[in-house]
């Protein structure tokens, strides 16, 4: 745990969170009541020492993305407006109050460790860094694929002679005709991956061996492509869509995938290349 932390990056004109609306910064009295039990007063001072140590650490990293990302976003000129996340975080604020099972807002809130100042902050955070990623999105390094997988359990190399003997044997069937769902059973694959007919959805170009991207990009839409190994054994893949021929619908799918995965990279480079100061 960091018990304290310096954040040499501060912003000149005032604290970390500085930037955050003023009704969602919280407010600070040490010597405003909480409770009293049998008329023995017990004041926000009086907890502050606990709570940072309970729950300090996390109150850091938090504050510490905030500012990071607030300060890259100024960098590259990209802004989110007051307005925007207004909206954005009462939309979200009621999908919260539709689901309280009996419960108050205010004590769902509680019960997760959360206030309105967090997730205000938490959300103006993951808004501001979608903006800055989109300016590096690019459709066409995605493909959305289904697949056979032909395990190599063991790791032997009789596992993968094994495994790669079965997928050449389907690859073969399926070009001749074979219907992919059938191939697919024959492997006697979990519940959820016959469900979804072997489907993995969009993922970046990047994530597949080096010996097919390129024909994964260029692929039309139902081309299989001949098994190749990867850390779950012997492949064939099926291309559904590519990128590059991505329609709306496409993207609206394509975009939180890419977001998934770029967010905590995005994040790691901002704090590899931030002088930050640990003491205590």
């Amino acid at each position: 745990m960091i018990p304290f932390v310096v954040i040499a990056l501060a912003l000149a004109q005032g604290s970390a969170l500085s930037s955050l609306p003023e009704k969602y910064r919280p407010k600070w009295d040490p010597t405003e009541v909480i409770l009293k039990v049998d008329g023995v007063s017990l004041t926000k001072g009086e907890m502050a020492v606990w709570l940072w140590t309970w729950r300090g650490h996390e109150a850091i990293e938090e504050g510490l993305q905030y500012l990071l990302v607030e300060r890259d976003a100024a960098k590259q000129n990209v802004t989110l407006g007051a307005a925007e996340a207004d909206a954005e975080f009462a939309k979200r604020m009621a999908q919260v109050k539709a689901n309280l099972q009996g419960k108050t807002f205010e004590e769902v809130l509680r019960d997760q460790g959360y206030s309105e100042s967090r997730l205000y902050a938490r959300l103006r955070t993951e808004l501001l860094t979608n903006k800055v990623l989109d300016q590096s999105f690019h459709p066409e390094e995605f493909v959305k694929v289904s697949t056979i997988v032909f395990p190599n359990p063991d790791g032997s190399l009789e596992g993968l002679q094994s495994a790669i003997a079965a997928a050449n044997a389907a690859y073969t069937k399926l070009k001749a005709g074979a219907k992919w769902d059938l191939v697919l059973a024959e492997t006697k694959p979990a519940p959820a991956v016959t469900k979804s007919q072997g489907l993995i959805g969009w993922r970046p170009l990047e994530l597949f061996p080096e010996s097919v991207r390129e024909s994964l990009g260029k692929a039309q839409a139902g081309e299989l492509l001949k098994p190749v190994q990867t850390n779950n054994g012997i492949q064939i893949f099926r291309v559904e869509r590519t990128g590059a021929r991505a329609t709306a619908e496409d993207l609206a799918e394509i975009r939180p995938a890419y977001l998934q995965t770029a967010r905590p990279a995005y994040w790691k480079r901002l704090r590899d290349a931030a002088k930050i100061e640990t003491a205590g």
